[in-house]
């Protein structure tokens, strides 16, 4: 992982990798973009084509994606952008009318000795250079800013390609480092067109760090309404608090930080509007076990464990937008192994689809007749309970 970095690290400064322009995220995405076929039936053995995106109008609601570890927040510009890598040290997005987001992290004294961080003009210029790519020719440095915030090193400008043949059909890479002693988070843009660049620069400007780091002060998570929770970041909802994996709670009526009163369904307010925890949520009619997962394969592999052992989840609260796979391919997950253990379409369970994206751009012929409603986050209380008594769960 510590070798990926380095390599990582090297291209982004330059906008070009081995592999791909700009931010150069390094080979195919091929595991994030497979449903999980959890039916007996046999896939074909031909040539793979890749899943469709959802088709979602690029003019909607901005989304709000916090990394699985809830470490980070980004605000991406719309619903085109997909998650396609989400580990400690690199969160990376892609959208194909757009560009690309890469976020590589590092920390300690071997990551910060192989590190090649731009703090000066200069070394963005040589980094630029290191690609065979000449100033004033093919790139120009634009907008270089340096600045201490709270003893944070803050570095940001821009690389404008005035020869697009040799940055792979990119105009700009928008860059912004945080840097201190013993850690750094460094940040890349790779913009395809004039028309996509503020969108972008907007959504490096809204990194914000919610988990442990000495670089917390310089990007805080960027609060989209009060709160008064514990959680730093209301709607982001980036809890430090070890929703990294699965989590069970014994009872759903007395999490403290925040009151479930208003909530007669067993959730709390504070699960309901943090981003990370609403990702999946399974729960049984008594109220429990409520269980959190952090990604769409963990919760596939979460309601198939309990089918296996004669246990069918009541409820389902579904995200859209998730690491590895997308809820639409969650969805269609839950539902085959329902049929392939006998799941009654009467019995099955209630499943209310989630996200950041306003009704109108919900795909429904995705989710096909599969889901049971839909709700937009961060989640109305009342409206959700609304949903849970026409759904006939509370």
């Amino acid at each position: 992982m510590k070798r990926k970095k380095i390599l990582a690290i090297l291209t982004i400064a330059a906008g070009i990798s081995v592999m791909a322009a700009g931010c150069g995220f390094g080979g195919d995405d091929v595991e994030e973009q497979v449903v999980v076929d959890v039916t007996p039936t046999p896939e074909p053995v031909a040539t793979a084509t890749p899943t469709p995106e959802p088709t979602i109008a690029p003019d909607v609601q901005d989304s709000t994606y916090t990394s699985s570890n809830g470490a980070v927040s980004i605000k991406l510009p719309d619903a085109t952008w997909a998650n396609k890598a989400d580990e400690a040290d690199m969160l990376s997005f892609e959208s194909p009318q757009q560009g690309k987001i890469l976020i590589l992290h590092g920390q300690g004294e071997e990551d910060m000795n192989s590190a090649m961080l731009p703090d000066t003009q200069d070394l963005a210029t040589a980094l630029e250079q290191a690609s065979d790519l000449v100033e004033g020719t093919d790139f120009e440095i634009q907008d270089y800013t340096s600045e201490d915030v709270q003893g944070v090193g803050v570095y940001s400008y821009t690389v404008k390609y005035t020869d697009t043949a040799k940055s792979g059909g990119y105009t700009y890479a928008i860059h912004k480092i945080y840097k201190s002693a013993d850690e750094y988070y460094n940040i890349c843009g790779s913009v395809v067109d004039e028309a996509s660049y503020s969108g972008i620069k907007s959504a490096i400007d809204s990194f914000g760090i919610a988990g442990e780091s000495t670089l917390k002060a310089a990007a805080p998570v960027q609060s989209a309404d009060d709160n008064t929770g514990a959680a730093d970041g209301s709607t982001d909802g980036a809890q430090t608090d070890g929703q990294a994996a699965t989590t069970d709670s014994s009872t759903a009526d007395n999490s403290g930080s925040s009151t479930g009163s208003t909530n007669s369904g067993g959730f709390t307010q504070e699960q309901l509007t943090d981003t990370n925890q609403t990702r999946t949520i399974y729960r049984n009619s008594d109220g429990h076990p409520l269980v959190i997962t952090p990604d769409g394969i963990a919760a596939v592999d979460e309601f198939v464990n309990h089918l296996e052992k004669g246990e069918n989840f009541e409820l389902v609260c579904l995200d859209i937008m998730m690491p590895k796979i997308d809820g639409y391919k969650v969805l269609a997950s839950i539902r085959n192994a329902e049929r392939k253990h006998g799941v009654s379409r009467m019995l099955r369970s209630k499943v209310i689809m989630t996200s950041a994206l306003d009704e109108t751009s919900f795909d429904s012929n995705q989710a096909s007749d599969d889901y049971d409603d839909y709700i937009c986050k961060p989640i109305d209380i009342m409206k959700f309970n609304e949903i849970l008594k026409k759904l006939d769960v509370i």
